[in-house]
């Protein structure tokens, strides 16, 4: 497989025209070619998992999908599948525990931005019209 046809196919998965293929970008990915060196249909499949989470091309999460199949030896479509998936798993637990403990933290009271403690008795208010009852508030 020549290297223009898998560049062309990577363009077109971004959703990227003609006139985007500037020489640094086509060097980039022509760079990634060499450094990974999967199947043409991964590469796309690698850009297309990238468009459907950014909705975006963002090449750094895709080179990071391609690290990781590197890494874990995938070389057919179906490994690769199976590696986005377990990755999508991984992170949406990992948001179900995020929210699970922002939660948490809402229904004890505290909150995002708020780093003191509260007043547990606070007759700041009563002290105030006492004072202003007795003259000695600051108006006079």
């Amino acid at each position: 497989m020549k290297k223009n046809e898998i560049v062309d196919a990577i363009f077109e998965a971004y959703g990227l025209s003609e006139s985007a293929k500037a020489p640094a970008r086509v060097k980039y990915i022509e760079d990634w070619i060499e450094k990974y060196q999967l199947p043409k249909e991964l590469f796309v499949y690698a850009c297309q998992v990238t468009m459907e989470e950014w909705h975006s091309p963002n090449t750094k999460y895709t080179e990071r999908i391609m690290s990781i199949w590197k890494c874990k030896d995938v070389q057919t479509m179906d490994e690769a599948k199976a590696v986005v998936s377990e990755l999508r798993t991984k992170r949406a637990s990992y948001k179900a525990e995020r929210t699970e403990k922002r939660q948490e933290a809402m229904a004890s009271g505290t909150r995002m931005f708020r780093n003191f403690t509260e007043r547990q008795n606070n007759n700041y208010m009563e002290k105030v019209l006492e004072n202003y009852r007795s003259g000695e508030y600051y108006g006079s």
